[in-house]
């Protein structure tokens, strides 16, 4: 509901200094804004008429890089209210999930008290979340994870615009399918070069085809390497690669891209330094058909059987291999 509102205030006149334009939520039982200021900001405004401003003050409200908290001064006469500003629009996707989060909660609070005291829990429990987030470095099956899906979507490039391409990657978002396309999904996997040429199906969705048109399995040949090797690389390596390609290509896209690859993890503050990749010339890519091998939810007793995982055998998978990837992304 509130991206909504936000995308609608995008598109309005920059507001004055100090001044803010918003698009009120008519259906609560609160005075809730969301708002765009004078530097173009998206924000949540929470309008109360019992709590003092010293009350509000006195709450130690967590501080962000991306987001800002803010009381009126004391010495304003204004309206009494609290305002939670994005700084920063690559987090604006969690921004927004924060924001539901509190629009959620405050539909349940029955006094002013316990609306401010379930905003701040909330703005706690999201500090917490993007603190994590920020601290924990990719590990190696994750990076590998995302130069896959990278690979791909470098690919994907030459043959559709940047904006449909960018769309199109659903991996970040925790979709069961890595790419959608028209009504084509693509999953990626990476594996490394060894003799055991298996890849690992983490659920039983993963296969599932569904409503799809089309249903492809992809896997990509990554492995470790170190510094000495001329054709290796580390994960900054190839995200620079892509953002100077975005940037020449389509600059209003890069924005999408960097809010993707946080949502997956990556952080351009984490040390890959140590982390050297080799990516082989050697790919796998298949066509899920009926009969391509799988345990999806179709088959196997729902009530009793989740959280599938199982391996694949890419040597017993010959029938189902395609033989030109160029042909099946002509979309």
């Amino acid at each position: 509901m509130i991206h909504e509102n936000w995308e609608k205030l995008k598109k309005e006149p920059t507001p004055d200094i100090n001044k803010i334009i918003f698009y009120s939520f008519e259906s609560y039982l609160w005075t809730l804004l969301a708002t765009k200021d004078s530097e173009n900001k998206l924000g949540l405004r929470i309008q109360f008429e019992e709590i003092t401003k010293e009350v509000l003050r006195e709450k130690n409200f967590p501080e962000w890089d991306e987001i800002d908290i803010t009381v009126p001064d004391l010495s304003d006469p204004n309206e009494i209210y609290l305002d939670i500003r994005l700084r920063d629009s690559l987090f604006e996707k969690q921004f927004n999930y924060l924001s539901e989060d509190i629009l959620s909660e405050a539909d349940q609070c029955k006094t002013e008290i316990s609306l401010l005291e379930s905003i701040y829990g909330k703005c706690c429990q999201w500090q917490e979340f993007l603190k994590k987030k920020r601290n924990e470095k990719l590990d190696k099956p994750k990076q590998m994870g995302l130069i896959g899906e990278l690979t791909f979507l470098k690919k994907l490039f030459t043959f559709i615009d940047i904006r449909s391409a960018l769309d199109s990657w659903k991996g970040p978002d925790k979709y069961a399918k890595d790419f959608l396309i028209s009504s084509n999904g693509f999953e990626i996997k990476s594996k490394n070069s060894g003799l055991n040429a298996k890849v690992k199906i983490s659920s039983e969705f993963q296969l599932l085809k569904d409503d799809l048109k089309n249903l492809y399995l992809i896997v990509y040949v990554v492995d470790n390497s170190s510094k000495s090797n001329s054709r290796s690389f580390i994960l900054n390596d190839l995200i620079l690669e892509l953002r100077e390609f975005i940037k020449k290509r389509d600059p209003n896209c890069i924005e999408i891209f960097n809010s993707k690859i946080i949502e997956y993890g990556f952080s351009d503050d984490h040390n890959y330094s140590k982390d050297y990749w080799l990516k082989q010339d050697t790919f796998y890519s298949f066509s899920v058909e009926e009969k391509f091998p799988k345990i999806t939810i179709e088959n196997i007793d729902k009530n009793s059987i989740s959280k599938v995982n199982y391996e694949l055998s890419l040597n017993e998978l010959d029938e189902f291999a395609i033989e030109n990837m160029d042909g099946i992304l002509e979309i």
